[in-house]
């Protein structure tokens, strides 16, 4: 006001614009849709974390969880459709240009910032941010580029953001803050979201394994890339881990002759279950014994019943040029 000689009216005017178009953060624990002059607000920086999908006229929670997820799934499963490979593990950029499906995408999933997320369930959150996270990252590769660099790959996982209920989300706090229950990924030395963050509330109680066999991990060998309903979350996940286990990038078995000429069985798994294996289990037991509930009846559980009852197999990490979600070279991308 003293600097521009404006007044208090047209001030106020433009405090609530900043709030109304995304262009401030608040950091008083006190907030609320209206502007104030009691409470702290922090400017964004345009080239760094305006929120992909800002633009929507600010009316917190007043977008249903259930309704935009399905919304959100219909417009989606389409434009996969167009998108990806047969196999469902490859993304097709330059298929994005002019895309009407993808206009639709970009102009739907600016409501997430106005999501109300209070007292959903878990698998209502599962689905939701399932599904925001696949197509998020189909978004920032476009936008961004595939990522050439450590700094490239580290601005696009930890600093783009979406708006969704209200609160930045970078690819991540979705992965590591909700999904895996708000534990460290790798190369972090703490957790996404302190004590005192109102994300907080929303993360899965505990973390959910599956969700390594739901979300894109960005390697040629990546889990089929789907969308998730709430009413049926956790068979679709099931699902879609079984393809997963079912592909040699995933599980595969090599036996070996010992001396005495029993067998002993080397297990060779995707390298998700080392980078995270804290999320499966204690020990090769506990892992083992996770495979076997994810997989249905057929050849290959009962060969790895018989291997588990026997004891005698250890497991090895398929040793090639694929990196986790947080290092990846995101050569599923085209």
């Amino acid at each position: 006001m003293k600097e521009n000689k404006v007044k208090h009216a047209d001030a106020m005017k433009m405090g609530q614009e900043f709030i109304d178009k995304h262009f401030a953060l608040q950091t008083s624990r006190e907030h609320g849709p209206a502007f104030s002059v009691d409470r702290y607000y922090q400017l964004i920086e345009e080239d760094h974390t305006i929120p992909l999908n800002h633009g929507a006229k600010h009316r917190p929670n007043t977008v249903q969880i259930h309704h935009f997820n399905e919304t959100l799934r219909e417009v989606v499963q389409k434009l996969y459709d167009e998108i990806l490979s047969e196999d469902k593990r490859l993304v097709y950029l330059d298929r994005l240009e002019d895309n009407k499906e993808y206009r639709k995408y970009l102009n739907l999933i600016k409501n997430a910032a106005n999501l109300d997320l209070g007292n959903t369930t878990s698998d209502e959150r599962l689905a939701l941010f399932l599904n925001i996270f696949n197509m998020m990252m189909v978004h920032i590769t476009y936008v961004f580029g595939i990522p050439t660099t450590i700094w490239h790959k580290k601005k696009i996982l930890y600093f783009t953001y979406y708006m969704i209920g209200g609160h930045l989300y970078s690819t991540n706090s979705i992965f590591n803050g909700i999904l895996r229950g708000n534990r460290k990924g790798m190369g972090m030395l703490w957790e996404p979201f302190g004590k005192e963050d109102r994300r907080l509330p929303l993360i899965i109680k505990d973390g959910e394994p599956l969700v390594h066999l739901a979300i894109n991990n960005y390697s040629p060998f990546t889990a089929p890339i789907r969308t998730y309903s709430i009413q049926n979350v956790k068979n679709e996940m099931k699902e879609n881990a079984r393809k997963a286990l079912h592909s040699e990038y995933f599980l595969r078995i090599e036996s070996t002759e010992k001396e005495n000429r029993k067998k002993k069985y080397i297990i060779h798994l995707h390298r998700i279950f080392k980078f995270y294996m804290i999320d499966f289990g204690k020990d090769n037991d506990d892992w083992l014994s996770w495979i076997l509930k994810v997989l249905d009846e057929g050849d290959l559980k009962e060969k790895l019943q018989a291997i588990y009852d026997s004891g005698q197999y250890s497991f090895e990490f398929v040793n090639a040029e694929w990196m986790s979600f947080l290092v990846s070279t995101y050569s599923n991308f085209k």
